[in-house]
């Protein structure tokens, strides 16, 4: 299964850059999800790569910092500010990622798509996947695309 990720321009550049090791979220994505899509917002508005998740971890906020502060690319502030008043934290440990070049942009297919809150899962097949070549978008497997 795969799902679209929200995240902000400046994290997903850092994940797709090897900088950001694991996503901090609020809540656990579904145990089926084998890749995690970059939907960069604010701005950017593009599908710019996507991840394999190594393992969820699940704990109180500051141990999740302390396990993972030296690869989450973010600041300790930053990090405050995100689970003020949350109990429970969740790191998603990145195995693989894949950069897209170039990015696509999912209206060009899906003209009914919206933006993910937090995450969403890719609507139709779930081997389905936006996927630009060329400047030239088309809907086709995963599991054919290569590097």
């Amino acid at each position: 299964m795969n799902v679209i990720l929200s995240i902000k321009p400046k994290y997903a550049e850092a994940i797709l850059k090897g900088e950001k090791k694991c996503e901090f979220r609020k809540n656990r994505l579904p145990r089926n999800v084998d890749r995690v899509l970059l939907y960069s917002s604010n701005g950017i508005g593009k599908i710019v790569g996507w991840f394999t998740i190594r393992k969820q971890i699940t704990g109180r906020p500051g141990d999740i910092w302390k396990s993972h502060s030296m690869v989450g690319g973010i600041t300790k502030k930053e990090f405050d500010e995100y689970y003020n008043g949350h109990k429970e934290a969740v790191c998603i440990e990145i195995k693989e990622v894949t950069k897209l070049d170039p990015p696509i942009d999912p209206y060009d297919l899906l003209p009914e798509f919206v933006p993910p809150q937090s995450y969403s899962y890719l609507r139709g097949s779930d081997h389905l996947f936006i996927f630009g070549r060329n400047g030239s978008p088309n809907i086709m497997p995963l599991d054919t695309y290569n590097r």
